[in-house]
């Protein structure tokens, strides 16, 4: 399967929020999509998206910040998302591939994930490329 990764515009912001859908549905889809436009214009956020043909099927959206303890900028990823149907055929292993080159040339030394426990093939994807086992993420909503 032939992938090309590119950032994302305001015009995939549809598609977008729909494969976001697919990872936590939300009944009030004008929040995602606010969220989606501040991202677009904020510096620190990096959002790609890939493409088969000419259709989207998935995003990685980074977040890149300083961390005063470390001395250098680090990133999270917040979301990786490929289209159901076209899970485990490399569109994920290219969309991480691909932000993880363009955070190492913005001088990120740290990137950082998370995932749902239960998520193998994420952890497998995540750890194929590197990351390990280090921490524990705590959750409270507010």
């Amino acid at each position: 399967m032939s992938v090309k990764i590119r950032r994302g515009m305001g015009s995939d912001s549809d598609i977008i929020c729909k494969l976001a859908d697919q990872l936590i549905h939300l009944d009030d889809r004008r929040r995602r999509s606010i969220m989606l436009r501040e991202s677009f214009i904020d510096q620190r956020h990096d959002l790609f998206v890939a493409e088969t043909g000419e259709k989207v099927v998935g995003f990685v959206e980074t977040l890149t910040f300083p961390d005063l303890v470390e001395g250098f900028p680090i990133a999270i990823i917040q979301n990786l998302v490929v289209d159901k149907e076209n899970r485990r055929k490399g569109v994920g292993n290219e969309l991480l591939a691909h932000a993880i080159e363009k955070l190492r040339r913005r001088g990120v030394k740290e990137l950082h994930t998370w995932t749902d426990l239960e998520n193998e093939p994420a952890m497998r994807l995540y750890l194929k490329h590197g990351f390990i086992r280090r921490a524990l993420l705590l959750e409270k909503e507010i």
